[in-house]
């Protein structure tokens, strides 16, 4: 149905469940769409303070149907206020003089308390990395034993038994120095253990994602990704930060496993990759699963943003499109790991709200944990849901950067490129928040 055919009907009509067509310029309201159902009164409250008067609905997509006028007439009346009722100020106490403020609602809340520890300790793991990459050349023995200690401190992030929760970090783990590595490092913990690799292996594994970009410290900035634009010179000396990496491992002393799979992050399973243009069965379990996460990092946070795929998206592709360049039985390891919504996609949920995927949910690929997102500049200010499979709220569809407005389509791409990082799974995990 064409927009202008849609009838026209007052703002004091409207009502939770009608579907609406706004003629506004995006920049000029606040929702992620500019047509959609009314979920709450809190909406409509909201398209009042833009100062319309009438909307476009849709019937034949609408759940109920508007107010009748004399309701509407009634509801938008002021409601009296008796002389002597007290206002809300009048019954408010002052804090006495000298006690702490109360926190704020959201840093009150454990899984915003928890979240906030496991940044602390990416930032830290993120400290140690730049730490130990400053002594590669000069002091490579006390790199190596840095290395060392940050791997085994990584694997203590796993839980000694049961499955992995792969939570989002915040925003500024999209900018961290390192990030990248520690990243891919902490979703090649989760996929190598469930995957089965031993704890020598995941060691071998670790140190390998952490070095696997060391060879880029050769080359110049501008060289550090492949996007397509490069000329045969510059994608050469590109691809040269593969051996560059190796050497530099080998300089460390560090197990042949480590070097062999920093040769192999960007090798293929149907050898359309490089350096070598290996085959599966020539590749490592290490080195498949490095190559396996480093892409899927790359998808969703390379160093020209614009290029990036939202995490539903980055899966789709690595399931859809890229499946023949990986293991395949790592490829549905890590779906059912990430879900089919992994955490920092942005998504509708079928009552119609948008939410941030937040966390995963072991065994429930399709019910994430999820944050309401009232608005694109305020994060933490909704409740945290667990969903169930079967519940009454459920996710919709997962939302791209280009449906969206200019402010929810920057706040989506933003999030898509925070870190992750492996926990056990806690009983707030459990309930819903």
């Amino acid at each position: 149905m064409a927009r202008a055919s849609l009838p026209l009907i007052e703002v004091s009509r409207l009502r939770p469940g009608m579907y609406i067509v706004l003629e506004l310029g995006w920049r000029r309201h606040p929702f992620p769409f500019n047509s959609f159902t009314l979920r709450d009164e809190g909406q409509i409250r909201t398209l009042r303070e833009l100062g319309l008067a009438r909307v476009r609905y849709c019937p034949e997509r609408s759940r109920v149907e508007p107010l009748p006028v004399q309701d509407a007439r009634q509801a938008a009346a002021p409601a009296p206020r008796p002389a002597d009722r007290p206002s809300p100020a009048a019954t408010v106490r002052p804090a006495p003089l000298g006690a702490p403020p109360p926190p704020p609602e959201s840093l009150a809340r454990p899984e915003i308390r928890r979240l906030r520890q496991l940044e602390a300790r990416q930032q830290e793991a993120a400290r140690m990395h730049q730490s130990l990459l400053q002594r590669i050349g000069p002091e490579p023995e006390r790199a190596a034993q840095q290395l060392a200690q940050l791997a085994q401190h990584m694997i203590g992030w796993l839980p000694e038994d049961g499955p992995a929760v792969l939570r989002l970090l915040g925003p500024e783990s999209a900018e961290m120095p390192s990030g990248h590595e520690i990243s891919v490092a902490a979703l090649a913990l989760a996929l190598g253990r469930d995957a089965g690799l031993s704890a020598t292996e995941l060691g071998h594994l670790i140190q390998a994602a952490l070095l696997h970009d060391v060879g880029k410290q050769r080359i110049p900035s501008f060289l550090h990704e492949d996007h397509g634009r490069l000329t045969e010179f510059e994608r050469r000396t590109y691809r040269q930060h593969v051996a560059w990496g190796a050497e530099a491992a080998r300089r460390l002393g560090l197990a042949g496993e480590v070097v062999e799979a920093i040769w192999q992050h960007h090798e293929h399973a149907d050898g359309s990759g490089f350096p070598n243009g290996l085959k599966l069965d020539w590749m490592t379990p290490i080195g498949r699963v490095l190559a396996l996460c480093n892409r899927y990092h790359n998808l969703v946070a390379p160093l020209h943003a614009e290029a990036a795929l939202t995490p539903h998206q980055a899966l789709q592709r690595l399931f859809m499109e890229e499946q023949e360049h990986f293991d395949p039985e790592l490829v549905a390891r890590l779906v059912r790991l990430l879900g089919v919504y992994p955490p920092g996609t942005l998504v509708e949920l079928n009552d119609h709200r948008t939410a941030l995927v937040v966390a995963t949910q072991p065994g429930r690929t399709r019910a994430p944990v999820v944050q309401i997102i009232e608005s694109p500049d305020r994060i933490e200010a909704g409740p945290w849901l667990a969903l169930e499979p079967e519940g009454e709220v459920t996710v919709l569809r997962g939302l791209r950067p280009a449906e969206l407005n200019p402010a929810w389509a920057a706040r989506a791409r933003r999030l898509a490129r925070c870190g992750l990082t492996p926990e056990p799974e806690s009983r707030e995990d459990r309930l819903a928040a």
